[in-house]
């Protein structure tokens, strides 16, 4: 019996070079699955333990999942999360007061 169905397949943003067997690969195709730099940046912003833990995880059996620029990229990140996090959440609180503040017709 026959059970490829292509038209139910949905590859979402993958690219070609994602469906060629890892041993098939050109250098080509492998430097287009590298992940991009901001994508990391951000990943590592958002969530550092799984960046790590993913990390962690390739490392185990010899393999690197980030490239070594987005994971030097994210040690910097890593150590900067905490204060930036902190300046952006006070920018974004100051924005919503002079917000309120004018809604409310208080002059300041």
């Amino acid at each position: 019996q026959n059970t490829y169905q292509p038209e139910r397949i949905d590859i979402g943003q993958k690219p070609p070079g994602f469906f060629i067997r890892p041993a098939d690969r050109t250098p080509e195709d492998v430097k287009k699955l590298v992940m991009p730099l901001y994508i990391a940046a951000i990943a590592c912003l958002l969530d550092p333990e799984a960046f790590q833990r993913v990390e962690d995880a390739y490392n185990s059996v010899g393999q690197r999942f980030w490239s070594t620029d987005a994971f030097a990229a994210s040690l910097l990140l890593r150590a900067l999360r905490i204060p930036f996090l902190g300046t952006v959440g006070v920018a974004v609180l100051s924005i919503l007061v002079v917000i309120g503040l004018r809604l409310a017709g208080i002059e300041y």
